[in-house]
Order: structure tokens, then sequence, then C-alpha cells
């Protein structure tokens, strides 16, 4: 929906608060709305280190405006722009110090993953990325072979929603290798996985001594599967405190459950 006046509220606010996280996922945006963000001399963006505007909006036309009004905010750490923006070079260069980008139905094409590789590849800031509803199998193999293999800082990688089958699990899990000692957390739900899938991913958990949070929500998880992660995995995971398996039908007689003692 469209606030009205909605640059001299912001105004009015950061004069009495520090601004730090703008969600506008849900608010209209247009052109001239940008234009007086990336203008406005009464608005402090310079606290602002979040700024979501949401996955279903193009705003590729005011894309330079957006890359303006970007600059402004000195502590951007997190954002969606890019995705917004189909990638503008604008934007780019002003997220290019951002830790955690969203990247969400994004890559339609050859060129764009290319683009996007390369983007991820030559920001040594970045330690997370959410990939999400992006055909890993196809394009986003590219993407994580030129723009995760090579980062060391990766403490958070989301790989939802993806269509994945085990060549693009395998990809995926062989680009982010680099990270394994810092990676936190990893999300492969709603995903298919299959007995191959799950001793793959059980493979490359070996090496991820650091992780916290697996998340593995409606991946259509039977009993032999989650055996297959356990044989494979071999030895515990020593800092998993979150085991997301919701919407897997399974119940406390199926024996798969007891597997899951091993992984923690």
């Amino acid at each position: 929906r469209k606030l009205p006046d909605l640059p001299a509220r912001l105004a009015r606010l950061s004069q009495k608060f520090r601004l730090a996280h703008l969600d506008l996922m849900h608010i209209a945006l247009d052109h001239d709305v940008l234009r007086e963000f990336a203008t406005s001399t009464t608005i402090n963006w310079r606290h602002v280190h979040t700024v979501m505007l949401g996955d279903k909006v193009d705003l590729h036309a005011a894309a330079p405006d957006v890359a303006a009004w970007l600059r402004r905010c000195r502590a951007l750490a997190k954002t969606d722009a890019l995705e917004c923006t189909n990638l503008h070079e604008d934007v780019c260069a002003a997220v290019a110090r951002c830790e955690e980008l969203f990247l969400r139905h994004i890559l339609h094409i050859h060129l764009v993953a290319e683009r996007l590789g390369h983007f991820l590849r030559d920001n040594p800031h970045l330690t997370s990325v959410h990939l999400q509803h992006n055909w890993i199998n196809t394009h986003g193999q590219l993407v994580l072979g030129l723009g995760v293999s090579t980062n060391s800082r990766l403490t958070h990688l989301n790989l939802a929603n993806n269509f994945i089958s085990f060549p693009g699990l395998s990809t995926a899990l062989s680009a982010c290798f680099a990270s394994s000692a810092t990676l936190l957390r990893l999300d492969i739900g709603h995903n298919f996985m299959d007995h191959a899938m799950c001793a793959c991913l059980g493979q490359h958990l070996r090496w991820c001594c650091n992780l916290q949070e697996l998340g593995l929500e409606y991946a259509q998880l039977r009993a032999s599967k989650i055996m297959a992660l356990a044989n494979a995995l071999e030895t515990p995971l020593p800092s998993l405190t979150h085991l997301r398996i919701g919407g897997n039908r399974m119940t406390t007689q199926d024996p798969g459950v007891a597997s899951m003692r091993q992984l923690m």
C-alpha cells in the first residue's frame, strides 16, 4: 500500500529516533519517493544497517535513485535491493560492502547468473547469502561456483525452495567448503531430498564443526534417508542446537527418529 508523505514521516522519526532497520516490503515506493530518499537533507540515514524492499517489487527503472539512497546509508549491512533492481550496476556498487544479501527469484538467465557470481566473488565482506527460489540446478551452480567457492567467511547459506537435485546440491556444498569452519546455518528445506542427497549432505557436514542450525523442513525425509545422513556424517555435530525437520510426516515410532540423535 502507499503511505502518503512517507519521506516527511521518516524525516520526523529520524530526528527523534535512531533509524536502524527499515522494512518497506509492503509499502508501494514510486520514483518520486525514492528520489526524495536519495536527495532529502532532513532524513538521517546514517545509522540504517538494514533495508528490505520486498522480493516481488520491480524497481529496476528507479535503480539509480535506489543506489543514491543506499549510498547514504553508511552502516548498510543487509538488504534485498539487488533482487528488486535486477542487479543494476549502480546498486551493486552501493551494496558492495554488505554482509547479508537477499537474492531470491533472480537467476532466470545465464548472463544474470554470471554477473552475480562475479559480484559475490569480489565482495570480501559477505557472510550471509539467501538464494531461495532460484532453480539452483541450472544457473545457480554457476553463481555458487564463481561467487561462493572463494569465500571463507560465510556463516549462513540459504538454498531453500530450489527444486535442487543431487548435482546441484553437490555443487552447492562443494562451493561452500572454504567456509566449512565458519558456517553456522544451512537451509535446504522445501527441496526433495533423496538417499544420495542425504548421504552427500552428511559427508559435507563432517567438516562443519561449528554448524548451529540445519534446516530440512518439507524435504520428504523418511527413516532410511535420516539413517543415510547420519551414517555418512559418522560423528555428531558438536555445536548443532537447531534441527528443523517440520513437514516431513515422521512420528516418534519411525525408526529414523532415533538416528537423529547421531546428528547432535
